[in-house]
Order: structure tokens, then C-alpha cells, then sequence
């Protein structure tokens, strides 16, 4: 029943199926009522969040603030705005985002905000320290645990970085917006390298 409850809740069709249509598939072993009672407990346990601002959205915004040099955006001010970010930063945006999409199919990522991610992220990739600080509203300090979480993505990542890769060109969509076309991965590429880099820097961790 929760499956289909989630259903449910995440359709995004034009034309999405009724909720008595997911009943249907349950071939009796639900009722709509059934389904509508487990959508109220999921949304509640969210706290009825449900278009979460994503890891994604968090780095475009710190990335804006690293730009104009103003200070950290607080979750209960952030207003969800077009992903801008300054040209000279695109490039590494693209980077980071392939980082991030990677952590986020990690099952251990869910002990992190999506916030916290991004800023992780950004302080592995970017000096200085005081101006990730400034932008993200975190001290490295205060991220030390989510830090050496992505710092090993981070480095396998770098190291198989194209240098000759530039912006994709797309006919149909603005110069100033191809930063944001997703760029996919594959899983499976990077997961052995990662492993091992993680048991190469807890190997350094533990004999400090």
C-alpha cells in the first residue's frame, strides 16, 4: 500500500491516474480510503514537503552569493529562483552537479541535508575557506563530518576530469542557460573508484 500511496503523491502527469485507479491495481486488497488514510501519515511525516528545495538548487544559490560576494541565503528565506550562475563559474557548477547527482544515489547521503551536501561539496572545491563560509553560512568546522563524506567523490572526480570538455551547445536553448542541462552519469564508472578512495583516506584517518 505505500508504494502505491507514493504514487499517488509523486504523480506529475497532465492527465494523471485517479487514486481509485491505484486501488484497481491492488485487486481489492485496498480500498481508495486505504490509500488516502497512508498519503495523509507520508505527507505528515514529511511535514508536507513536497517540492523539497534540492541539493541542485542549494549550490546554484551558493554559487550566486559566491559571485556578488553577499552573505548565506537561511532555509526560511530562500525563494526558489531562476538557476543563474555567474559565467566564470559554470564550468565547475557542471562539475559539482555531477558529484552531487552521484552522492545523492548513495543510500548513506539520507543522513545529510541536501543543503549541507552542496556546501560540503563547494568547501572541497573551491578556496578560499572564508568565502565558501560566507556564502554557504557554515564553518568548515561545523561540516566536518559531511566534508569527509564527499571528499572522496570529490577527489576521483578531479582525477578523471576532462580539462577539454567544454559547455554543451544546445541549438534551442539559451547560451546562458546550458549550465543547467543535466549531464548524465553512470553509477557504476565511478562506485569501485570511490570505494577505494575511501578506504585509502580512513586508512590516513586512522593512522593519525
Amino acid at each position: 500500500m505505500k508504494c502505491h500511496s507514493v504514487a499517488n503523491i509523486a504523480r506529475k502527469e497532465i492527465y494523471p491516474p485517479k487514486c481509485a485507479d491505484f486501488a484497481n491495481l491492488t485487486d481489492g486488497a485496498f480500498s481508495v480510503e486505504d490509500i488516502r488514510q497512508m498519503e495523509i501519515i507520508m505527507v505528515n511525516d514529511i511535514g508536507w514537503s513536497l517540492g523539497p528545495i534540492t541539493s541542485i538548487h542549494w549550490l546554484s544559490t551558493y554559487l550566486q552569493l559566491l559571485g556578488t560576494g553577499q552573505r548565506h541565503i537561511a532555509d526560511e528565506h530562500y525563494e526558489e529562483r531562476n538557476m543563474y550562475v555567474p559565467e566564470l563559474l559554470r564550468t565547475e557548477f557542471i562539475e559539482m552537479c555531477k558529484i552531487i547527482d552521484y552522492l545523492l544515489l548513495e543510500i548513506d547521503s539520507f543522513e545529510f541535508s541536501y543543503r549541507t551536501i552542496a556546501a560540503a561539496v563547494l568547501f572541497v572545491n573551491y578556496e578560499p575557506t572564508s568565502a565558501v563560509e560566507r556564502a554557504t553560512g557554515f564553518t568548515s568546522e561545523q561540516l566536518s563530518q559531511v566534508i569527509r563524506y564527499v571528499k572522496p567523490v570529490c577527489n576521483v572526480f578531479a582525477r578523471l576530469r576532462d580539462d577539454t570538455e567544454v559547455l554543451p551547445v544546445h541549438s534551442q536553448i539559451n547560451a546562458d542557460d546550458t549550465h543547467n542541462i543535466q549531464v548524465h552519469i553512470k553509477f557504476q564508472d565511478y562506485e569501485d573508484l570511490v570505494k577505494e578512495e575511501r578506504e585509502k583516506l580512513h586508512g590516513r584517518a586512522r593512522q593519525h
